[in-house]
């Protein structure tokens, strides 16, 4: 089930780093979006069928990380879907 949320990236700011792999699965040298600790961003979540406790984000500019392990970051909000 996808749902919209507010998520905060793991780590402290200036001594963590996260780069996700964007766009579809296969793509030699995909590009990438990078987030420092505790940078937070709306996304729509969904839990990844085949890979526990992994989930798909979607960010607000359609651009789009598969397979996201969840320790890279946390839930603060879900968002009204209105």
């Amino acid at each position: 089930m996808t749902k919209s949320a507010l998520i905060r990236f793991a780590g402290v700011k200036g001594r963590a780093a996260h780069c996700l792999k964007l766009g579809p699965m296969g793509v030699e040298k995909p590009p990438t979006r990078w987030f420092d600790g505790g940078d937070e961003a709306v996304v729509q979540i969904r839990p990844t069928p085949k890979v526990p406790d992994c989930f798909d984000l979607t960010f607000d500019d359609g651009e789009f990380a598969l397979e996201v392990p969840q320790n890279f970051f946390a839930i603060l909000e879900e968002l009204d879907a209105s």
